[in-house]
C-alpha cells in the first residue's frame, strides 16, 4: 500500500501504519494504485461548494420538474387503461 499526501508518498506495510496515516491526512492506495481510503481532514474550497451548491440546486428543480412529468403521464396512461377498446 501507498499513503500519498500532495508531493510525499511512503509505502504502508501494515493495516495499522495506514490508519495513522490516514489520520495524519494522507490518501491510502492499494498496491495497484486504487484509492482505498480518503485521508482524514479533508477540506473544499468555497468556489468549489458554491458551485456544486449552485448545480445541487439545479439538478433538484429539474428533478422535480421531471417527477411531475412522470406522474402526469402515469396519471394519463392509467386513463387509457380504464377507458373501454374500440370496436367493444
Amino acid at each position: 500500500m501507498r499513503a500519498v499526501k500532495e508531493n510525499r508518498e511512503y509505502t504502508v506495510t501494515t493495516d495499522e501504519q495506514a490508519a495513522v496515516y490516514k489520520k495524519r491526512g494522507f490518501d491510502i492506495y492499494d498496491d495497484d494504485g486504487t484509492l482505498k481510503e480518503h485521508g482524514d481532514g479533508k477540506k473544499v474550497s468555497y468556489e468549489q461548494y458554491e458551485a456544486l451548491a449552485k448545480e445541487n440546486k439545479k439538478l433538484s428543480a429539474e428533478n422535480a420538474k421531471l417527477k411531475k412529468e412522470l406522474k402526469a403521464l402515469q396519471k394519463a396512461d392509467d386513463g387509457k387503461k380504464n377507458e373501454p377498446a374500440q370496436g367493444e
